[in-house]
């Protein structure tokens, strides 16, 4: 701007622009602001002085035109142009004369500068001043405060003229005056405020008039400096704050000097800027708290600021207000009041008006009848969230909770704004705008709501429009910086605290309900604060959990949703996550995951998207340790939860469809809150698109752990057996957490949304890299609703297609994710149809179905009985969806193979490849990666190839993979598995020797299952092609002898297997292989020889181990070895089948097998219970290698080329038994036996010190027991007896020891069973350490029963001691107001005495009569009517009852003052003519503690037993 009146100003000076130009410029003068022409002014005088010596006649003509022109359209008054032009410009505009004006100018500056304005204080006379004030006086009068403007304007002018001329007669001083003035003008300020104002407005003391705005136009910078005012009247202002200081001024002046100040302010007649240097307080010190300081040094500044805004001028209060430190209560309320009043016009239409008489509210400053002109009013929202309107809300917090009303104006105003804004293409804006209202201002001023549900419901209706990420950051912001805003918010922080602590120390699993409601009360407003410490508490002690869960019941949603983001707040922090053995997680980390899961599935308000974001954002920084925190969720909410060594019966159930696996398997069917909790979580799930990346981002995490990867310098390398330790129990536990997310989804998300989620196989294998074992069980249910979608018969096969029509994207895209050489070996058919299938496919567990349907009626009759109807329908569908599975299991089953029997032949047809291509193929692709994967993946992988044997399919050799099997590759596969896989891998190895061990056993099961009727998987001879004959010979089949040698040789090398491992130096190799023998220990070792072989290199495991878990493990494995024993059979039994037995004995083996086919596991039992031959006395050589065509470790080409006939394929077993290679030298045997010895003899030698031990108790016991029947017996006599007996007593010349002989007379003696020396005791003696245990369990069930009776008696103590104090403090405080009010009535008959005297004096004076002038007769009088008018208090019921009692019979209840008095000289004080009371009131309210303490002893003084000794006492006479 100032640029642009200098360009123009000069190119009208030099002649390049016409004057007329300034139109333009100056077509809007309203719009010039005082800025505006300040630059105006020094614009002219900078060119004036610039071109001094240039400016010629036409260039000072031409800017005086300028000037006269600027001066003729008002822009600028003459005052101002006198005041900063050179006269010579002035006089070439003609505005002045130029040497009347120098003479002027000379003789003002002579007058300012050299004359002394002094008054002759001599000469002003008193009389001036009463008249003055007896003028102001009659101008205050209360019938002009409803006078019309006219009359006010001249009562004014009349005043003034009175003032004038007294100022005039008497000489007075005209500051003193106006000091005056201003005296009385703070006296009535409310009443006459307008006339004095009016007055001074029109008197010489009024400066010059400033353009005051209406507060609406200002800008940001509040340019206060530019007020005027009368300098004079702020200083006679400004010393009134100094000189009103002290006692004898009137009540409340300050106020009214305040108001007076404001006014004047207001109207322009002084100045912020002149006034605030007077009212400046010096007096503080260093120790003054932020409230003194506040209240001390800055109280003028509150007042004036306070009285500003109470009449409405916002513009010079927030002058005073940014003087302050601190925001205080008062200025807030006063800002309060007038956002009332600015936001009605918004509210009003949104206001609820249910009672149809809605009142607009009043402003408490209305006697000023200006109030309005200056508070801004806000028509929009919009306004509301501007600057005005920000810094209006800015100045109320944090004290937004003592105007609760306006509070939730707000409240409802944001979220009204915000949800008409949805649409609008502002909605940024306006939530950015809000979001700062509500960190700025809401928030702190919720901390302050301690307990309002409304106000916080409200709240958390607006602060629903934010996503959860903003919201977090507001509570994170809210509780790391909003506490340190405001001093108040300090001191509520450390009393929040303070509370929270002292609950959560005292929460338990008996009262969380009602601390429960405790915590919920305090965390209302601030629930940062107080579930941080429950949080803290919760991380260090698991037992605080529970009553945690379950107190947080009273929480509102918004105290949900802030106790999500402290959770996550915990779980993102940096504290170390695994323990120091680098496997378990540390304590912290459990407790806050269990607490998640248990928090979320009790409160639906938890907000699950925030957790399960935070999971996978930590699965894409590779942290595997807070899958635990998806783990317990899916735990808590669904009730999924698998577990790490599943028994037969879990493994069972997993092959049962979804009811049974709810029901039995998991329990989900029969708690309610675990059906609505999986539900919720499902569909949180779906709605946020996170079921498929939660699902590869596990998957990859699955696949990384084997691999790690070196970060930055730090190379990652796996050296010893604790890093591969660490390592396989981290792949354990991401593998568990990813067969439990997908049990989930199978069990709880519905397959139309899983079947549009999921991509197809490709995406997922090329895109995502996720391999297909995991692949396919995330796509098995996808798979199964496409077939079931395709027909109306789950897994329907069509009779003119072998393959399913809804496998064929699949059957094709599976070629993509293999490379070419694969599909030599197997089929993509084959590859699709293995990994399709489950075990519910191929398994019915129909024991389990029947206890499932068991078990549901029985909880339906327990529901009829009761008469619970929700309960009744619940299980009538339960049963009715397990009758139906079980009905259709087995139809389904038959369906899955016939179509397995129809894809058979055409599932290796097509392959060039051998038969060992193929099992190769089928084992590292198929078997495999499966079987590791869980238990029931291992368990369908032994059917399955059951099953394919058992179809007879086409060119597949069971025999082969079997050797495969058991004979190549154990030791390494199991050296290679985690903890985990090995028991996979073991449940894998059980089920196929269960299944082979029921054709070992019985011949007629072999005939039937193992051949068949030309089932090629035994079949010994295949053509040079390997292609599948029509038929097979008889003699091309193996035969039941063969198969059991071939039998023996798979547990031969699964011992050398299992030896290799065993002794083995490395840690996972030993781990692993015990892991695996104790999953076939049914199975494996059967044969005596191998099992004894097998304890022997356990049991040096289990003695000379020094890591404990796999001690542990060969300890527990040679319990279940030797429980096995006798179900051993020699080699030879086991090698030979029976063929010399009697019919009977045919017979019963008969039997045997045919229930063998109906019952497994029967079968199994009732061949143990076969009668055995004996061992042979001499073993019989055999050799090595007893099949040739299964592979071996060293088979050679030439051998094989060889074996020409088919029968010489299978060579005969010799009888001779292996021989025994004992790891253990003789000398160390005979050490060893020694070493037993010794041990024995240890073990002896403490069991005689531990029974010598317990006799001794026994004889303590006895002692203890005779002496307590002694003294009981010694109570019953009286005191002259006892005295009797003592003496007898100490005629004896020695006491019997404790446990000794005792006279008969004196305790019973006892029984001959209970003696402890008694011969019959030693009966005891076969088992000492179970007496030991016993008796030092007994013990500790007595420390522990003493240890509670004492925390009993400790908390009865302070329950008691609250009581007591609580009771003593209720008496001092009624015994201070019995006292205060004894001296009111006290002083009301004085009163009412002096009264009653002179009205009886003046009587005597006006009658004549004689009046009584006896003094002491007087005296008395006045003393009896002191005690006849002392005021009475309340009866209570001791008094009612002590009138209702006869006299004989009343009791004297006396006040605690008559008790003290009495004890103090009960003899000497004479009865008192005054109340008792009196003299209690000389004593202080500690004395009668002092005097007679607590439990003292006096026999005159007896307590009530109610309690209360102070109050009903009695007096014995």
């Amino acid at each position: 701007m100032e640029d642009t009146f200098r360009q123009a100003f000069i190119q009208i000076v030099q002649g390049r622009k016409p004057l007329n130009s300034l139109d333009q410029l100056f077509s809007n003068t309203q719009s010039l602001s005082e800025t505006d022409k300040d630059i105006i002014l020094d614009t002219i005088w900078y060119i004036e002085s610039t071109f001094q010596d240039d400016l010629n006649t036409e260039y000072r003509t031409k800017l005086a035109s300028i000037v006269k022109y600027i001066f003729s359209k008002k822009i600028i008054d003459i005052k101002q142009f006198k005041t900063r032009l050179e006269v010579s410009l002035l006089a070439a505009t003609g505005l002045v004369d130029e040497k009347i004006f120098n003479r002027r100018l000379v003789r003002i500056n002579t007058s300012m500068l050299y004359k002394q304005q002094k008054y002759n204080l001599l000469r002003e006379e008193n009389e001036g001043y009463a008249k003055l004030i007896c003028e102001l006086a009659q101008h205050c009068d209360p019938e002009y405060i409803a006078e019309t403007e006219a009359a006010l304007n001249e009562r004014a002018n009349s005043l003034l003229e009175q003032i004038k001329m007294l100022i005039g007669y008497f000489h007075l001083d005209p500051n003193r005056v106006l000091d005056l003035i201003l005296d009385v003008f703070v006296v009535n300020v409310r009443e006459h405020h307008e006339f004095f104002l009016r007055l001074l407005e029109i008197s010489p003391w009024k400066p010059e008039p400033p353009q005051i705005s209406n507060g609406n136009n200002h800008d940001q910078s509040f340019m206060w400096e530019n007020d005027l005012g009368n300098p004079s009247c702020a200083q006679l202002l400004g010393t009134k704050y100094q000189r009103y200081e002290g006692d004898d001024m009137i009540p409340n002046v300050f106020e009214s000097l305040y108001e007076v100040s404001a006014l004047l302010i207001h109207r322009g007649l002084v100045s912020v800027g002149d006034l605030h240097p007077h009212i400046m307080v010096d007096e503080i010190t260093e120790e003054m708290e932020w409230k003194n300081l506040l209240e001390v040094q800055h109280r003028h500044e509150l007042g004036l600021a306070c009285a500003l805004l109470s009449i409405g001028d916002l513009y010079h209060a927030r002058y005073y207000i940014y003087q302050l430190p601190h925001i205080h209560p008062e200025i807030a309320h006063k800002v309060c009041e007038l956002l009332h009043i600015s936001i009605e016009p918004i509210y009003a239409p949104i206001a609820p008006n249910i009672l149809g008489s809605r009142k607009s509210p009043t402003f408490p400053g209305s006697w000023y009848h200006r109030w309005s002109d200056s508070i801004p009013m806000f028509n929009t929202i919009g306004e509301l969230i501007l600057e005005e309107g920000r810094e209006l809300l800015n100045l109320v917090s944090p004290f937004f909770n003592d105007d609760i009303i306006l509070f939730t104006k707000i409240l409802r105003l944001a979220l009204r704004h915000l949800t008409i804004s949805r649409s609008t293409p502002n909605i940024y804006q306006v939530e950015t705008a809000w979001l700062d209202i509500i960190r700025s201002v809401i928030l702190p001023s919720i901390s302050m709501c301690e307990t309002n549900p409304g106000v916080i419901t409200d709240f958390w209706d607006v602060l629903c429009h934010y996503p959860y990420e903003i919201r977090y950051g507001i509570y994170g912001e809210w509780k790391s910086e909003s506490y340190n805003l405001h001093p108040t918010l300090k001191d509520l922080k450390t009393n929040i605290i303070r509370k929270a602590r002292g609950i959560m120390k005292r929460i338990t699993d008996d009262n969380y309900r009602q601390k429960g409601r405790e915590i919920s009360k305090l965390a209302t407003g601030n629930p940062a604060i107080v579930y941080s410490i429950a949080l803290d508490q919760v991380q260090r002690y698991p037992n605080m959990i529970t009553p945690v869960v379950e107190a947080c019941r009273y929480l509102s949603d918004f105290a949900y949703d802030v106790l999500s983001y402290l959770m996550l707040e915990i779980l993102a922090s940096d504290k170390p996550r695994i323990k120091d053995d680098g496997i378990n997680m540390v304590d912290w980390l459990q407790n806050i995951s269990l607490f998640c899961g248990q928090i979320c599935r009790k409160y639906e308000p938890i907000d699950l998207r925030s957790i399960l974001q935070y999971v996978i954002n930590q699965l894409q920084l590779d942290n595997d340790v807070d899958l635990c925190v998806i783990s317990q969720l899916i735990t808590n909410l669904s009730g999924i939860e698998l577990s790490v060594i599943p028994s037969e019966s879990d493994v069972l159930l997993m092959s049962g469809f979804d009811t049974l696996r709810k029901s039995r398997l998991y329990n989900i069917n029969l708690n309610k809150n675990v059906r609505r909790s999986s539900a919720r979580l499902a569909k949180t799930i779906i709605d946020t698109g996170f079921l498929t990346p939660l699902a590869f981002y596990i998957a990859q995490m699955c696949q990384k752990i084997p691999f790690p990867i070196s970060d930055g310098n730090n190379i990652l390398t796996i050296s010893t057996s604790s890093d591969l330790k660490q390592l396989g129990a981290k792949l354990d536990t991401v593998r568990n957490t990813y067969v439990q997310y997908m049990e989930f989804l199978a069990l709880n998300v519905d397959m139309k949304e899983h079947h549009k989620m999921i991509p197809d196989i490709i995406e997922l294998c090329n895109k995502y890299v996720v391999q297909p074992e995991y692949t396919f069980m995330l796509l098995r249910p996808k798979l199964n609703y496409l077939i079931k979608s395709q027909y109306e018969t789950t897994m329907d096969v069509d009779n003119d297609n072998i393959w399913q029509p809804a496998l064929r994207d699949v059957i094709e895209q599976v070629q993509q994710i293999h490379p070419p050489h694969v599909w030599n070996g197997i089929s993509p058919e084959f590859y699709t149809t293995f990994w399709q299938l489950s075990l519910y496919d191929l398994q019915f567990p129909a024991q389990e179905y029947q206890k499932a349907i068991s078990e549901t009626r029985g909880l339906l009759k327990f529901a009829e009985d009761k008469k619970r109807p929700q309960d009744i329908k619940k299980y009538t569908a339960i049963l009715n969806a397990l009758e139906d599975e079980y009905r259709q299991h087995p139809e389904h089953n038959s369906r899955i193979r016939q179509r397995l029997m129809k894809e058979k032949d055409h599932w290796f047809s097509g392959q060039f490849s051998n038969r060992q291509d193929i099992i190769t193929q089928f084992w590292q692709y198929c078997l495999f990666p499966r079987l590791i994967m869980s238990a029931d993946n291992a368990v369908f992988c032994a059917k399955f190839i059951e099953v394919m044997h058992e179809i007879g399919t086409a060119n597949f050799s069971t025999l082969t993979l079997y050797d495969r099997v058991f004979a190549d590759q154990v030791q390494l596969l199991t050296f290679t598995c985690t903890e985990a896989e090995a028991r996979n891998y073991g449940r894998f190895l059980q089920t196929c020797l269960k299944s082979l061990s029921v054709l070992h056993k019985d011949s007629n099961a072999y005939e039937e299952r193992g051949k068949g009727r030309g089932i090629p998987g035994f079949q010994m001879k295949w053509s040079a092609l390997n292609r599948q004959p029509s038929s097979i010979a008889e003699t091309d089949l193996l035969q039941y002898e063969d198969f059991r040698r071939v039998y023996y040789k798979w547990h031969s090398k699964l011992l050398k297997a299992f030896e290799q491992g065993l002794l083995a130096i490395e840690y996972i190799s030993v781990r692993n292989t015990i892991i695996v023998l104790s999953e076939i220990v049914q199975y494996f070792p059967a044969i005596e020889t191998m099992g004894k072989k097998v304890e022997s290199f356990v049991k040096n495991i289990a003695d000379n181990e020094k890591r404990s878990d796999i001690k542990v493990l060969a300890l527990s494995y040679l319990g279940k070895l030797r429980s096995m024993k006798k179900s051993w059979i020699p080699y030879k039994q086991f090698q030979t089948p029976k063929q010399q037995t009697t019919s009977n004995g045919s017979n019963s083996a008969t039997n045997q097998n045919d229930s063998a086919l109906k019952n497994v596991t029967s079968a199994v039992q009732q061949n143990k219970a076969t009668v055995q031959p004996d061992r042979p006395s001499t073993p019989q050589p055999y050799r090595i290698n007893p099949l040739s065509n299964v592979r071996d470790d060293h088979q050679s080409p030439r051998a094989t080329a060889r074996t020409n006939s088919p029968r010489r394929q299978i060579h005969p077993l010799p009888d001779k038994p292996m021989e025994i290679r004992n790891p253990i030298d003789v000398r160390n045997q005979l050490r060893e036996k020694e070493r037993e010895k010794e041990r024995e003899r240890e073990r002896e030698r403490i069991m005689k010190d531990k029974k010598d031990i317990h006799n001794e108790r026994e004889k303590d016991k006895m002692g203890k027991k005779m002496e307590h029947e002694r003294e009981r017996e010694i109570k019953k006599f009286d005191h002259h007896e006892r005295e009797k007996m003592g003496r007898e007593r100490n005629k004896i010349p020695d006491m019997p020891p404790r446990g000794g002989e005792i006279e008969k007379k004196d305790v019973r003696k006892p029984s001959k069973e209970r003696q402890p020396g008694d011969e019959r005791m030693k009966r005891m003696d076969h088992h000492p350490r179970g007496k030991d245990r016993e008796l030092r369990d007994r013990d500790e069930r007595m420390k522990e029963k003493e240890r509670k009776e004492r925390e009993e008696r400790r908390e009865d103590k302070e329950r008691r001691e609250e009581k007591r104090e609580d009771k003593r403090d209720k008496g001092k405080e009624k015994e201070r107001e019995r006292s205060r009010e004894t001296e009111r009535g006290r002083e009301r008959s004085n009163r009412d005495e002096d009264r009653r005297e002179r009205e009886v004096e003046r009587d005597r004076h006006r009658n004549g009569r004689r009046h009584i002038d006896d003094v002491s007769r007087r005296g008395q009088m006045r003393d009896e009517r002191e005690r006849l008018l002392v005021p009475g208090k309340k009866r209570d019921r001791s008094d009612h009852d002590r009138d209702e009692e006869p006299d004989s019979k009343k009791r004297l209840i006396e006040r605690p003052g008559e008790r003290i008095v009495e004890r103090i000289q009960p003899e000497v004080l004479a009865p008192a003519s005054r109340p008792p009371i009196k003299i209690n009131r000389a004593v202080p309210s500690h004395l009668s503690d002092l005097l007679v303490p607590d439990g003292h002893y006096n026999p005159g003084i007896s307590k009530k037993p109610g309690g209360g000794g102070d109050k009903h006492r009695r007096r014995n006479y």
